[in-house]
């Protein structure tokens, strides 16, 4: 454990002495839990998700929305709304022009969008209001920019609609307009939320200049939540511009927020001679809390030396135009323009770039950032990607929309920025660990703060160490790991409100050689006849139904054919054997089918399949289902017993009796009805509800009552490792498919599909 002690306000800089400070701060106020902990890391790797058109992407249990005009809205009891903007459906790609309203979907109990209702804004708003132009929501409060309506002193300056979900009903609280505003300010036509703090951009503002006028200059107003919302600060361009529209984009989290204004004009040097750049954008950044000139930032890619030598390629390329903040101390920003030609050799830079500032939390330029940046390669020239970055939850980082759209809904990626880490070395019999980078952490007081790793589900925690200095360093361990992508957990706390812990994916390299990244040791593909230089990961050369990679952790030969499985990795349900257990005489019938991989129950019947296997974290469950007469419990799962009374890890995806003590509940428990009667492919992720040694395979057909006539059809059983990242180390952002529900004890509860 390491502590980091506060020298400035709002900033825990890594000194390594401690201090001590009651609950309460100098201010008087209660104090906070840290709201920013990152790492300035040395080098980083992109891992890029797959190309999606859908309005918004499911990980877990976190739902990710990359589109400006698109929220999420979660009540205290957890009951779940989606707001976004209506773009009507159209046959021509890009679609028409979105429509000034909002419509609003409920997520029911079985993960289904339904749609509720559609928000408008009053008459009063006018025409022309672009309700809808930014949503943003935090908790159960949704906020909807309209930046052109008319407000209440009848001019359309812009107006910010809010409101509150309590579970049931979604309703408007209040209307955030300037006072003084006047047409063509703009105000809402960007936002950014966290918690009680609203940021809300105005690029069409005015700014006063002596006896002059800066038109869009754009301004930036900040609301904190006080029972109402009320304006605490107004903010300006550091360099107030004609038409650079500070306050066009806008990011938020805890106090570190960023300010975009993408048509800004700048002075640059190429080549040693001075040069006037156009439109080339920049970037403000800022503490919420300090009252200090903001952070100017014009295009920061002209630093970069293959820049230098072609700069006028940066004029019109709108850096700035959307900016994202995120709780592990980073900011990104998009330039999704540029007029470079092929010939100057700015690869994919023509389709969009994004720059991600590591940010140590000082409002002084001076070695403030690590910075890194990405395009995507195989985007065509003018993609735009970058046209909307926001920050999402969860182990992936930033959505990233492009101006490209399929089906009128933009075609985003999630990407993942993976701190790179090599493993240190053992000299002589010292230990010496390799640097990572610098860990840093905001306070919203002056309070020392102290860093930890956790060891409690942390496995590759162990690898790392942090100084007294507040370096985060990779032990020599860290080689025993094959080359790859890993989380690792790292907590900070200020002693006084309890921890807050974040996850960090952190890019092995240089540890067990994995040339081709397929997740299979480069030595032991060569000691069984595989090429270390291709990713063959997913074949199957001995046809045992096993994969190469899953030979490999299982430390099996994969060119000696093993094990109950059949071809395609099914499970061979021929050997089954009734349940002696079962609480009724077996009735009914059990029919092989599809030579060994399907199993056809009538009647009342359990039966079991000998099947050994260690349930970890990663175990996911798959196999199809039909069935057309309903019984009392129809479902597959792994047990480490033939005792039915107790068959807790039971899959259960139709019937009508939902645990084992004889009550019944309503038929809406019906998982599989939605498939009328045909094959229904279920996937579970068993192991994120119980791990451990298993040796039976279980399917039931309960139906105790007469006529007895219910039936169960199961084929295409796999049992299977599926980490969170896929075979390159990338996050792996498909959603599993299927639904079903396990049964734990008494209780049915939904299990991750």
């Amino acid at each position: 454990m390491n502590r980091v002690s506060s020298r400035t306000p709002f900033l825990a800089t890594i000194l390594g002495a401690a201090l001590v400070l009651s609950q309460v701060s100098s201010l008087g106020q209660v104090n906070s839990p840290p709201d920013g902990f990152g790492i300035l890391p040395d080098e980083v790797g992109i891992h890029f998700g797959p190309a999606s058109s859908a309005p918004f992407s499911t990980l877990g249990e976190s739902l990710l929305d990359a589109a400006p005009d698109g929220e999420f809205v979660t009540a205290p009891n957890g009951v779940v709304l989606w707001a976004l903007r209506h773009t009507p459906s159209s046959g021509t790609i890009p679609g028409p022009v979105p429509l000034d309203e909002v419509d609003v979907h409920r997520r029911n109990s079985g993960g289904q969008w339904i749609y509720e209702s559609t928000l408008i804004p009053p008459s009063a708003a006018g025409s022309n209001s672009e309700y809808g132009a930014a949503v943003v929501a935090s908790g159960n409060r949704l906020f909807i920019g309209a930046p052109g309506a008319v407000n209440s002193a009848s001019v359309a300056g812009g107006v910010v609609y809010v409101y509150e979900f309590d579970g049931i009903v979604l309703t408007p609280v209040q209307t955030l307009e300037l006072a003084d505003g006047v047409e063509g300010d703009r105000f809402g036509a960007s936002l950014a939320v966290d918690g009680g703090r609203l940021l809300v951009g105005a690029p069409g503002r005015d700014k006063a200049d002596g006896e002059s006028t800066v038109a869009n200059a754009g301004a930036a107003y900040f609301f904190e939540l006080n029972s109402t919302w009320s304006l605490v600060r107004t903010e300006w361009s550091t360099q107030p511009q004609a038409d650079a529209q500070f306050g066009f984009s806008v990011g938020l989290s805890g106090r570190r927020f960023a300010v975009g204004a993408p048509f800004e004009d700048g002075k640059y040097v190429g080549g040693g001679t001075p040069v006037h750049l156009t439109d080339a954008g920049a970037v403000y950044l800022g503490r919420w809390d300090a009252a200090v000139p903001l952070l100017p930032f014009n295009n920061l890619f002209s630093t970069y030396a293959p820049v230098q030598a072609s700069i006028a390629g940066l004029a019109g390329s709108h850096f700035g135009w959307s900016v994202a903040v995120d709780d592990r101390m980073r900011v990104a920003v998009s330039m999704p323009d540029s007029s470079w030609m092929p010939m100057d050799n700015m690869v994919g830079w023509d389709s969009g770039v994004v720059m991600v500032m590591h940010w140590n939390g000082k409002m002084s330029p001076d070695e403030a950032f690590v910075r890194t940046s990405f395009s995507h390669g195989e985007l065509s020239v003018g993609a735009r990607f970058g046209e909307h970055l926001e920050a999402a939850a969860g182990s992936v980082d930033f959505g990233v929309a492009t101006a490209l759209r399929t089906n009128n809904a933009r075609v985003h990626y999630y990407v993942l920025e993976a701190i790179q880490a090599q493993p240190g070395a053992v000299v002589g019999s010292v230990e010496t660990p390799r640097r990572v980078g610098d860990l840093v952490a905001a306070d919203p007081e002056n309070v020392a703060l102290t860093l930890s790793i956790p060891s409690a589900n942390n496995p590759h925690g162990t690898h790392f160490e942090i100084s007294a200095s507040g370096e985060l360093r990779a032990k020599s361990s860290l080689g025993t790991l094959l080359d790859g992508v890993y989380p690792v957990g790292l907590n900070v706390s200020d002693g006084v409100n309890g921890e807050v812990s974040r996850v960090f994916q952190i890019e092995v390299t240089g540890a067990v050689p994995d040339a081709d990244r397929d997740k299979m040791a480069d030595a032991w593909e060569l000691a069984h006849g595989l090429n270390p230089a291709i990713n063959d990961a997913e074949e199957d050369p001995d046809q045992d139904g096993l994969t190469n990679l899953q030979e490999y952790s299982a430390n099996k030969d994969p060119m000696d054919p093993e094990g109950p499985l059949l071809m395609g990795g099914y499970i061979d349900l021929r050997p089954f054997l009734s349940l002696v257990s079962q609480d009724k005489p077996a009735e009914g019938t059990v029919t092989v089918a599809d030579g060994g991989q399907g199993l056809a129950l009538t009647g009342n019947r359990w039966v079991r399949v000998p099947f050994d296997y260690t349930v970890t974290p990663n175990t996911v469950l798959e196999f199809e289902f039909r069935g057309t007469t309903q019984g009392e419990i129809h479902g597959l799962g792994l047990d480490e017993d033939v005792n039915e009374s107790n068959a807790r890890r039971l899959v259960q995806v139709w019937g009508v009796t939902t645990n084992f003590d004889g009550s019944i509940v309503e038929t809406d428990f019906d998982a599989y009805k939605h498939h009328a009667n045909n094959w229904a492919p279920i996937r579970v992720r068993i192991g994120q509800s119980y791990t451990g040694a298993m040796h039976h395979l279980i399917i039931a057909n309960d139906d105790d009552e007469l006529p007895q006539n219910s039936n169960t059809e199961i084929r295409k059983v796999r049992v299977y490792e599926a980490p969170a990242r896929d075979q390159d180390g990338n996050i792996d952002l498909r959603p599993f498919g299927g639904y079903a529900w396990l049964t734990m004890g008494t209780s049915p509860s939904r299990a991750g599909a």
